[in-house]
């Protein structure tokens, strides 16, 4: 039944006030497991992305981000089954 979803994983800057460009849209924004669309990858019985962070995107000292992390089923994949946001401060 894991095989039938779709997770999705956009990482934006300023998320904490909103707006924001989707940071994975590139080959270098992840190691090995994911995609640059930021699609999660299943593995074994769960869904997996190596977000690979480097100081242009993800500064240190305070940046925003939010992570709105959606499900949405193969078949219908405009249709959102499930959604978690996380919100993020750099270090």
């Amino acid at each position: 039944m894991v095989g039938w979803f779709v997770v999705d994983l956009p990482v934006v800057r300023n998320g904490a006030g909103g707006g924001g460009t989707d940071l994975i849209n590139d080959l270098d924004d992840f190691n090995g497991i994911g995609d640059r669309g930021g699609s999660m990858t299943l593995v074994d019985d769960h869904y997996q992305f190596n977000l690979a962070t480097n100081t242009v995107d993800y500064p240190a000292g305070g940046a925003h981000f939010q992570s709105l992390v959606t499900v949405s089923y193969r078949s219908t994949p405009g249709l959102v089954a499930g959604a978690e946001d996380a919100r993020l401060v750099s270090r």
